[in-house]
């Protein structure tokens, strides 16, 4: 009974035993007849042909279980292929599972109809990460190890080729997206550095066959600018000092005597410079005797020259 029990949950009872793929990587089919109630068709891959290794886990963790081989696909593969994976061992502590990867090279050889990948790993043997090279598995020793396996070993083991072609194509298709994204900036940004770079070169050039133009222009608009300051200062100072002239015609400088050398205006009066053969200081006195005279003093000592002269410097205010 208990033999009918393990002969019925055997995978050979449900899976063709198809292909075997060995070391020299020769893909033969099995002489095995086909099962009467075949759920998909199977290759066994030799030892050499896979990455493989075992991790343990409490027993209370089965329950994540679903989160484990998530986490355990992102990160565990040291390469691209595909991710199986089967129980091995089941204590009262904890449970081991053996992780397979298949690189993409080795997917390439095997039939689309393949529905199970079968590692030819028995547990028995312990687990390693690193692909055995140095052993090498006849064909009857991977179809035995077969026998091996039960029906709900191959949960994790099965195979979606279609699916494996489909992830390949997409990254291929992700990849040409990203070159020629990239290949499209970058042509445009060395035609914007090119034009940019033209323009400077062109402006540059303009400028300097205009830059005598560009002078002699501002030399222009300096020499305007300070006229119009002056013009500006003057209309100020006449609109301030309208009678300037009136007011110096009724100083009193009589007598023919008086030499006017320097007359210096400003807003609120005058400073007369010059000399006289009489007295500067009767002249004084006639300049404060004057209409319209505020004040008038003299902003300098009086200088007698030797000729009997006296240079005078009269400082006048107005009323």
């Amino acid at each position: 009974m208990k033999s009918s029990l393990k002969q019925l949950w055997s995978a050979r009872t449900f899976i063709d035993n198809r292909y075997i793929l060995d070391a020299d990587r020769n893909l033969v089919e099995s002489n095995t007849n086909k099962p009467l109630l075949c759920i998909g068709q199977a290759c066994a891959l030799s030892r050499d042909l896979f990455w493989a290794t075992s991790k343990n886990y409490p027993r209370s963790a089965v329950n994540e279980l679903v989160n484990i081989l998530k986490a355990e696909k992102a990160t565990l593969p040291p390469m691209e292929g595909a991710f199986l994976w089967r129980f091995s061992q089941w204590t009262s502590k904890e449970f081991t599972i053996d992780y397979f990867v298949v690189p993409t090279q080795t997917l390439e050889l095997i039939p689309q109809d393949v529905k199970f990948l079968i590692p030819h790993y028995p547990s028995e043997q312990g687990a390693t990460a690193l692909l055995d090279l140095t052993h090498s598995d006849t064909q009857e020793q991977i179809a035995a190890a077969f026998s091996e396996y039960k029906l709900h070993d191959v949960i994790g083991l099965t195979y979606d080729a279609a699916g494996e072609k489909s992830k390949a194509t997409q990254r291929l298709s992700t990849k040409s997206l990203i070159i020629g994204c990239a290949a499209v900036i970058a042509l445009t940004l060395a035609s914007v550095t090119g034009y940019l770079q033209w323009s400077l070169q062109s402006l540059e050039q303009q400028q300097a066959a205009n830059q005598v133009k560009i002078d002699e222009v501002l030399s222009k608009r300096n020499d305007f600018e300070r006229k119009v300051t002056s013009y500006s200062e003057l209309g100020e100072f006449l609109k301030k000092s309208p009678n300037v002239l009136a007011k110096l015609s009724h100083l009193n400088l009589e007598g023919e005597d008086v030499i006017l050398e320097r007359v210096v205006v400003s807003t609120n009066g005058v400073q007369v410079s010059g000399s006289t053969k009489s007295s500067a200081t009767n002249l004084l006195q006639q300049v404060i005797a004057s209409e319209q005279v505020k004040e008038a003093k003299f902003s300098r000592p009086v200088v007698k020259q030797n000729s009997g002269v006296e240079s005078f410097t009269i400082e006048v205010y107005w009323l």
